[in-house]
């Protein structure tokens, strides 16, 4: 059989040893920032309450942002650049904004 895909062990050993093999490098990456960033600042703990807030809005926001370019004719590096810019700092205003509504704030 082929790794490739379909029905057989190679694919179904490949399909298990590539997100094994990619959890174990997150998780071997995490362990020296957790050591290195035990403890965040008041700047860091801001940003930290905000993260799942971002997680949640940033797909619109991204598209969104993507959208508003595409009329410009700029190279693609550019265009990726200066989106992920923008949005990630567009995600995090909106978060701020979102966690200080009563409603919002239990839920994000």
């Amino acid at each position: 059989g082929r790794a490739e895909g379909g029905w057989s062990v190679p694919a179904a050993i490949y399909a298990f040893w590539e997100p094994l093999l990619a959890w174990g490098l997150i998780l071997r990456l995490l362990q020296p920032c957790r050591q290195r960033f035990g403890s965040l600042g008041l700047w860091g703990q801001q940003m930290a309450r905000r993260a799942f807030a971002v997680f949640v809005i940033h797909p619109p926001v991204v598209v969104a942002v993507a959208l508003a370019w595409r009329g410009v004719q700029a190279p693609a590096l550019l265009k990726f650049a200066l989106t992920g810019g923008l949005s990630l700092m567009l995600c995090y205003a909106l978060a701020g904004l979102a966690l200080r509504a009563p409603g919002l704030r239990r839920v994000l």
